[in-house]
């Protein structure tokens, strides 16, 4: 039942993809330029704050290429970025 295909789609969809849930703490992104990558529900997230200190969240996709934006070395420990920037574009 746990490991059924079905319903962890059905999870997904119904549950993941359709409510809100904390995907990173406000104190995790303190200073300007941090950021962290996440998954939420199938999809690549990441979550940042800007040098205006607004918290922002968006797709971690390039619309251009698809690449991710943030790569799996990014959003270490002291890792802060001015830009987050597709690796095709940079």
């Amino acid at each position: 039942y746990y490991a059924s295909p079905e319903v962890f789609a059905a999870e997904q969809e119904r549950i993941f993809e359709n409510m809100w849930f904390c995907a990173v703490r406000s104190s995790d992104l303190a200073l300007a330029g941090k950021f962290k990558k996440v998954q939420v529900g199938r999809g690549p997230a990441a979550r940042s704050r800007g040098r205006d200190g607004l918290l922002r969240a968006f797709l971690n996709v390039c619309r251009h290429r698809g690449a991710q934006l943030c790569s799996d070395a990014d959003g270490a420990e002291g890792v802060v970025k001015r830009t987050l920037r597709c690796p095709y574009h940079s």
